[in-house]
Formats: C-alpha cells, sequence, structure tokens
C-alpha cells in the first residue's frame, strides 16, 4: 500500500474537515475572548512555539477566531521550524488531506514520521490503538515508525511483525514485501518464502530475486532451480542487478540452466554496470584469471576500480597482498605503477618480462613505455610496431590503441579506415573504453559519417556494462537532452548522466 494511501486514511480517520470553510481575512486579528486567549496570542506573536501551535488550533478548528486552514498551518509552521512535534503533526494531517496546502502525501508522510520521531506520544498512542485493532493504514504508519537503517539498509524489529503483517494481509505489495524480510532475517524461512512469493507474484522485483534465491538453496522451500532460474530471468530482464547476478551464477555452474560461461559474463558484466559490487568483482576475476574470457589485466583494473567505487578498496588490497606474489598480474602492476613513478626503464622490463606469458598484454605496454616521451629510448615507430603486434593478435585494449595510432599517424602513417576497423573490433569485443571510442567517432563524425544512433547505441552499451566515460556519458546526455539517435527527449535521465566520472584504476595501483 503506498503511503500517499496511507496518510490520505488516515486523516480521514483523525476527523479531519473534508472542506474548509470560507477564509478569514489574513491580515484580520483575531477577536479575542478573554485576557488568557489575548495573552496566548503575544506568546505566539513573540515566537512561543507551543502558543504557536494553539493558535494554529484556533484557527483550525475555528474557535475564538474565524476557520481559516491557511493561518493555521502558517502558525504551524513557525511551531513545527522550533521542533514542535504536535505542529509538526497537525502539518502531516493538513498535508494528507490538502486543508491549507496543496495535497502531498510525500510530505505528509514525512512529517507525521517525524511528528512521532519528536515525541508525539498522544500521536502514536491513538494510531496504535487504531492498528491493534486491525487498521491496515495506522498499521502501515506504526510500523514504519519503528523502522531503523543498520548498514544503509532499512530494517524492522520483531515487535513490527504484526502491523505489516495487518498490511501484507490487505495486500499492500510494500509491505509484503518488508514483512517477508523480517521472517528472512529472523531465519523464519518457510514464512519468508511464502510471502515473497506472494509479492513476487504481484510484480515485486526484489521478492522476486529472494524467492528465486530461496528456491535455488531449498531455504524455506524445497529446492527447483528450473523455476529459480525463470524468475531471476524476469527480474534479470527488468534491471534487478542482484537477480543479474545470481543468474550469472546460475550460467556458470549449471543450475536450473544448461552451463554457460559466455552468458555468465554477460550478465556478470550487466549487474556490474546495474551496480553490483560482486559482479564487478567476478568481471574482474574472470579477466586476471582467464576463466570466463581471455586474460586482460587492463579491463581487470577496469573493473576492480567499478568494484571500489561501488563498495570499498580494501578487497583489492587483500586480493593483492594474499593471491597474487609471483603471478604475471604482480609483474603487470609493478610495471604500471614503475610507470607512474617515471621509472620507464624498469617499467619496460618488466612488461618485457610479462610479454613472455600474456604476449599481447606485455606487447600493448611495450609499446605504451616506447610512446612516452619521457623515456630515454622514446619511439613512436618501436611504440606502433610492439602495439600492432598486440592488436593482430585479436587483445581489445591494444586494438584500441592501435586505432588511436592509425588516426592520429602516431608511428605511421594515417589509416582512417583501419582505424575505424579497429576502433569497431575492440567495441565488438566488449571493451568499454573502445565502445565508448566507437561512440565518440559517430558522435562527431570523425572518420565515419556522422549517426547519432550508433553512437548512442554504442554509448549505451558501455553504460550497461559500467564502462561509461566522464566524455561518453556527457555526450550521451546531450543526446538525451535533444532527442538525438532516435532517443526520447529525457531532460532527468540527461541529469542523472551529467554526474558519471571516470574509472581511476591508476588510484588503486597506487594505493597497494
Amino acid at each position: 500500500m503506498k503511503k500517499s494511501f496511507i496518510i490520505l486514511a488516515l486523516a480521514m480517520l483523525l476527523g479531519v474537515a473534508a472542506h474548509a470553510q470560507t477564509p478569514a481575512d489574513s491580515t484580520a486579528t483575531p477577536p479575542l475572548v478573554n485576557d488568557s486567549i489575548q495573552a496566548i496570542y503575544r506568546q505566539a506573536l513573540d515566537g512561543d512555539a507551543n502558543a504557536q501551535t494553539e493558535v494554529g488550533l484556533w484557527y483550525y478548528n475555528g474557535v475564538n477566531v474565524l476557520q481559516d486552514y491557511n493561518q493555521a498551518v502558517q502558525w504551524w509552521l513557525r511551531a513545527a521550524n522550533q521542533g514542535n512535534a504536535a505542529a509538526t503533526g497537525n502539518l502531516g494531517i493538513c498535508y494528507a488531506n490538502g486543508n491549507g496546502v496543496e495535497v502531498d502525501s510525500v510530505r505528509s508522510t514525512k512529517l507525521i514520521l517525524r511528528s512521532l520521531k519528536q515525541g508525539n506520544e498522544g500521536l502514536r498512542q491513538y494510531l496504535t490503538t487504531q492498528a491493534d485493532s486491525g487498521n491496515v493504514f495506522c498499521s502501515a504508519i506504526i510500523a514504519e515508525s519503528m523502522s531503523r537503517t543498520r548498514g544503509g539498509v532499512t530494517v524492522y524489529p520483531d515487535q513490527a511483525i504484526p502491523y505489516l503483517t495487518t498490511c501484507a494481509q490487505a495486500g499492500s505489495v510494500e509491505n509484503i514485501d518488508r514483512l517477508a524480510l523480517c521472517y528472512y532475517n529472523k531465519r523464519n524461512f518457510s514464512e519468508a518464502y511464502r510471502w515473497f512469493n506472494i509479492a513476487a507474484g504481484q510484480g515485486d522485483l526484489n521478492a522476486n530475486y529472494f524467492a528465486a534465491s530461496m528456491l535455488l538453496d531449498g531455504r524455506g522451500v524445497a529446492a527447483n532451480p528450473g523455476r529459480a532460474a525463470d524468475m531471476l530471468l524476469v527480474a534479470a530482464r527488468r534491471g534487478h542487478a542482484n537477480a543479474m547476478y545470481l543468474l550469472g551464477q546460475c550460467y556458470l555452474h549449471g543450475k536450473g540452466l544448461t552451463a554457460s560461461p559466455e552468458n555468465a559474463l554477460m550478465w556478470y558484466r550487466r549487474a556490474a554496470g546495474a551496480g553490483s559490487p560482486r559482479a564487478s568483482w567476478e568481471v574482474a576475476r574472470a579477466n586476471v584469471e582467464g576463466t570466463l574470457c581471455p586474460v586482460d589485466y587492463d579491463n581487470a583494473m577496469l573493473y576492480f576500480a567499478l568494484a571500489a567505487r561501488q563498495s570499498s578498496n580494501r578487497k583489492f588490497l587483500k586480493y593483492v597482498s594474499d593471491s597474487i606474489a609471483g603471478t604475471d598480474f604482480a609483474v603487470y602492476l609493478r610495471g604500471r605503477q614503475l610507470m607512474m613513478n617515471d621509472s620507464l626503464h624498469e617499467a619496460f622490463n618488466e612488461f618485457k618480462r610479462l610479454a613472455r606469458n600474456q604476449s599481447a598484454e606485455g606487447k600493448l605496454w611495450q609499446g605504451l613505455a616506447y610512446l612516452d616521451t619521457a623515456y630515454n629510448k622514446h619511439s613512436d615507430t618501436k611504440a606502433f610496431k610492439e602495439v600492432k603486434t598486440a592488436a593482430e593478435a585479436g587483445f581489445a585494449p591494444a586494438q584500441l590503441q592501435y586505432a588511436r595510432m592509425l588516426e592520429t599517424a602516431t608511428g605511421t602513417e594515417r589509416d582512417l579506415v583501419k582505424a575505424v576497423e579497429n576502433y569497431t573490433a575492440a567495441a565488438e569485443a566488449g571493451y568499454g573504453p573502445a565502445m565508448c571510442a566507437l561512440a565518440g567517432l559517430y558522435y562527431e563524425g570523425r572518420g565515419v559519417e556522422q549517426d547519432f544512433e550508433q553512437a548512442v547505441r554504442w554509448y549505451n552499451k558501455a553504460y550497461e556494462i559500467g564502462m561509461l566515460s566522464a566524455l561518453a556519458a556527457h555526450r550521451l546526455a546531450d543526446c538525451y537532452a535533444n532527442g538525438l539517435g532516435g532517443l526520447e527527449a529525457d531532460p532527468a535521465k540527461a541529469q542523472a548522466l551529467q554526474a558519471v566520472t571516470d574509472l581511476s584504476p591508476a588510484a588503486l595501483i597506487r594505493a597497494i
């Protein structure tokens, strides 16, 4: 049950008048009855919050003055701004019922919950009494007032279960999900599954994910991997990050689906783009260890950086210290560190070592060392030769660098046709930076005919896997703002994209 309905019904339960009478002149002095009333009014004018709350009640109820909801709201606003709990709750009722203000159910909810948090025990007792008698709306408010945030997640105590149950039995999907989570946290998995399954049947993606995970493991229900996979597919296709991740696990281990490393990697990458740090970590490790894809340390570092952004860099630093000593990945990282410290000769020797086992990766970085003008053996020609060798081996990061050198005539003659071919090959291999670079060609009409539809297509592919650069995000935002490339103009999407920043693998390498 949405909070807007909860508060609107609550306002009616509390006896709020449905229609205001003709408002009094807002500038008129109230017709005072006696000195006590006059004293209260003077105290209100002097800023006393309790007196302001009382005067607001006069105007609201038409006692001592002509009824005027607008004046009631103004007095309660003054008192609420000083932290008066009663005034705050009264304002919540006004916003619920549209008395003196426009109806605003979201603000109403916040105000009533704030009033309860401030200690409005009279309101709490009334709501609790109504909730205990089975009133759905009051039950929802009381349950919500009990919620706490733990580790960024909203949790409900055991005492909230009866109130959540009342709401769940009335069909509130939002509260069915909350009730199921309460039982899940209490390890009462059979009840948790029962309620998750009900909410999933009503289209709740989070409940769909939890019910599927319980079906996979046989928690609270007989294991049924096939049905679990079907449910995960529904949620994953609608953008649920955890469902995408778990679907990747199903494809990886063949649980409920035919095992497919390619599909596992696809869903991990999409989950990473949707915000799952576990998925970002899995993609990064797969690129280091070559389990689901060819070894690619550059791509691995991008996903390690994405995982660090989504959670922290501690896991990466522990992985480096505990797991990779003596490996080619350690050689790669050491070479990158040396390059960042301008120890280019030592870096080149590390990449030369790397090339013995990971030929394409090592060749690329030997080329990048040659390309650095600070290197005493700097040579664009030698750089191009090394990068070309790595690119012709089908190594996507090298194909991207090779394309750039062909486009800019660095160490070779300019060849836009071959450059576009390599930008495209690297992008089609799933390398995010190449997707952004190829989209940039189409966005600018650089080396290709300008084509905003192709630009949007490749920008969105990079965005889907979490690899959209800040420049690419800015350009995609422009497409959404102006309806380019077949997009409907979407200012909100454009604004959200402006917040995208570049990933920083270098910061992780420096932190080692």
